[in-house]
């Protein structure tokens, strides 16, 4: 069972064999060698954004979709839909091992990451058009990043 707009788990596998891990539920991702040895933790402070009318609406219907698959109510369920989404939306490595931290953002606005080199620390902030991936059908190396846009066919 997974809880609409619930903290999810985030894993980024970089170039040279090192990797991070996130909660999604808040601002924290620790950032592992090749050979597992935590390098560093990135914290910030940062609220994910207020759930909207349109995605109350979306997370109810989908708690009543997993109740009935679980043969049990709503209010039985262990969650309860939350009142923010996530801060973090993804996170990836790019070409150059640097770390993208994904925020999540309003569906159709800029797309917004926090970006941090092979140090840990923060490089630049990064944005980008609404409705285009660069993290998972995308390439970034250097200050060029090429990203891809689906439609729903």
């Amino acid at each position: 069972m997974y809880e609409p707009f619930g903290a999810r788990e985030l894993r980024a596998n970089g170039p040279d064999g090192e990797f991070a891990l996130a909660g999604g539920g808040k601002y924290s991702v620790r950032w592992f060698s090749r050979s597992g040895e935590l390098l560093r933790t990135i914290t910030r402070e940062f609220v994910g954004l207020a759930l909207s009318v349109q995605d109350r609406a979306a997370g109810d219907s989908q708690l009543v979709a997993v109740a009935k698959n679980a043969h049990t109510t709503v209010a039985m369920l262990p969650f309860k839909l939350p009142e923010r989404k996530p801060p973090l939306y993804n996170i990836f490595f790019d070409a150059d091992g640097r770390l993208w931290v994904q925020h999540t953002t309003l569906k159709g606005l800029v797309q917004t990451a926090d970006v941090y080199g092979t140090d840990g620390s923060l490089a630049f902030h990064a944005a980008w058009p609404a409705g285009i991936g660069i993290a998972n059908n995308g390439d970034v190396c250097g200050n060029t990043a090429w990203g891809l846009q689906l439609d729903d066919n």
